[in-house]
């Protein structure tokens, strides 16, 4: 219990801290006193230790003889207080509340202030599509109505029950579908195994849901339909099909800004991938739209830490990848320490899976720009998280640790850290031939004798590569790293800057990293 209390406590923001204070302070007791001094020690612990969170309440004069009732107590009066809270906070929280209050009201045998509270309820669910409680609230409807009216009511409620209960099996099927799409989704991003596209085209792409005349009635279900479809353009890398589609769910969430409170996650996701591909569809759009995409928290009030840390994670990343893709790697280097800052305003708040994401970019940019040092630092880092998150991105993180060692001359390590990535690529399936090449010329690469062999043997990496690359499957792994670019930097003796930004000129330009990110 005192580590669930203490990270409750530390998540909650100043406001709610003020809230839960004031409600406490409203119960004229001795044991709101009491738990309110335990609430202020955890309050200001950096980290969590027992021992040391029992001597402060020793010096505060708080008894510990009952600390574990006092803690049990003080965790259900937060949770009730947030639960006060955020009774206004979506449609269905002030659902659920009504529903509380009708059963309420039903037991005081007040039931004309029940039906009061039932049209009102059923305005809220009629309005979001919470179709679940609106099915319960056509129950409590028939128990709540006495004999003489249920007869004269019960062929409209059976119209719209029918109705709802239609929107809701409709809802769950397309529900269903996209949450299997998604899935296979991430499958072919993970592991960019070519049968799982014969597989997205079997199972998602047939599917009899997905046919133009079904489009369904329900708003939230045609956002699933539209999310399904730009889930596959995405597989079909087809971006300007996925921009359209992208664009047709924002624009219904903007007409319906009810719908974007209720489910804010979804709108971000869905923008932030519009934002990626209004650079390459629509670029005389992009600043306009990033800038929109920024102001998200502000126009739409969405107070919560973890939705400000998303939009602050999704925005800085798709810039940093943009500045990536085209090779403005000075440039990417000098926002760094105010990217990072940011995350550190918003620690505790991040997705694991965009923290990897973002420390895979900022060892990308420290390598391209000579910062070997700090690249290790971001590598290592990523070697301690769990490589389920991105399999795909924690294995080429291996490749470019293998990199950074070479940069920076540490080649006694090399073997032991080649071996690894090998026993990784060897348990991880369907690899690219491109990472085995890789693997290969590492170790000869270590070993030459003088600069004149190290550029011998590069010569014969990138021949070896660029034969692979004629494969298109082999090309979508320059995504993680512009492996030809480096190895130009080296033949060359230019920057890794320099030596992307001439095959960005180039008729077959590079694949893009931005194609890595699908929210």
């Amino acid at each position: 219990m005192s580590l669930k209390l203490y990270q409750l406590i530390k998540s909650l923001n100043g406001t709610e801290k003020r809230y839960f204070r004031l409600r406490a302070q409203m119960i004229e007791t001795e044991k709101p006193k009491q738990y309110l001094k335990v609430f202020a020690v955890l309050a200001g612990m950096q980290v969590y230790d027992e021992l040391l969170f029992l001597g402060a309440l020793n010096d505060s004069g708080v008894s510990t003889k009952n600390i574990h009732a006092d803690k049990n107590y003080l965790y259900n009066s937060i949770l009730d207080a947030l639960s006060d809270f955020y009774a206004h906070h979506s449609g269905e929280m002030k659902l659920l509340q009504c529903l509380t209050q009708i059963e309420v009201l039903y037991v005081k045998n007040l039931t004309s202030q029940a039906l009061m509270q039932l049209r009102k309820a059923k305005k809220i669910a009629r309005k979001y599509e919470l179709f679940t409680y609106h099915l319960q609230l056509f129950e409590w409807e028939h128990k709540l109505l006495d004999f003489p009216n249920k007869a004269k009511i019960l062929k409209e409620q059976t119209t719209d029950s029918e109705l709802v209960l239609s929107q809701y099996t409709t809802f769950t099927a397309y529900n269903l579908l996209y949450k299997k799409a998604n899935l296979l989704r991430k499958k072919i991003t993970k592991t960019q195994h070519p049968d799982s596209i014969k597989e997205w085209e079997n199972e998602i792409a047939k599917h009899p849901l997905l046919r133009t005349e079904n489009i369904p009635d329900s708003f939230r279900a045609r956002i699933r339909y539209y999310q399904i479809k730009t889930a596959h353009y995405y597989v079909l890398d087809d971006k300007e099909k996925e921009y359209e589609y992208n664009w047709n769910i924002v624009n219904m969430m903007e007409a319906n800004p009810h719908f974007i409170k209720e489910y804010p996650e979804l709108y971000i996701a869905i923008f932030s991938r519009f934002l990626v591909l209004t650079k390459s569809i629509n670029s005389v759009k992009y600043e306009t739209t990033l800038a929109q995409f920024r102001k998200i928290p502000s126009v739409y009030q969405l107070k919560s830490n973890r939705l400000q840390a998303k939009v602050f994670v999704l925005h800085s990343g798709t810039e940093l990848t943009r500045k990536i893709d085209t090779g403005c790697f000075e440039e990417a280097a000098a926002s760094l320490d105010e990217i990072k800052a940011g995350f550190k305003v918003h620690e505790g708040h991040i997705n694991p899976t965009f923290l990897l994401a973002s420390r895979y970019r900022f060892a990308y940019v420290y390598m391209a720009t000579n910062q070997y040092p700090q690249a290790l630092k971001e590598l290592n880092d990523i070697a301690q998280m769990d490589k389920m998150l991105r399999p795909d991105m924690f294995r080429f993180a291996k490749l470019l640790t293998l990199i950074t060692h070479l940069e920076l001359g540490n080649k006694s390590l090399i073997p032991y850290l080649k071996k690894s990535a090998s026993l990784h690529l060897k348990k991880g399936g369907n690899v690219f031939k491109i990472e085995r090449i890789f693997l290969t010329y590492i170790s000869k690469l270590k070993q030459a004798k003088d600069k004149k062999d190290f550029k011998r043997v590069m010569i014969k990496l990138r021949e070896q590569m660029d034969a692979a690359l004629q494969n298109e499957h082999e090309q979508k792994a320059l995504l993680y790293f512009d492996f030809i670019s480096w190895i130009d930097s080296k033949l060359k003796g230019i920057s890794f800057e320099a030596a992307k930004q001439v095959r960005e000129q180039e008729k077959n330009r590079p694949p893009k990293m931005a194609q890595l990110f699908f929210r």
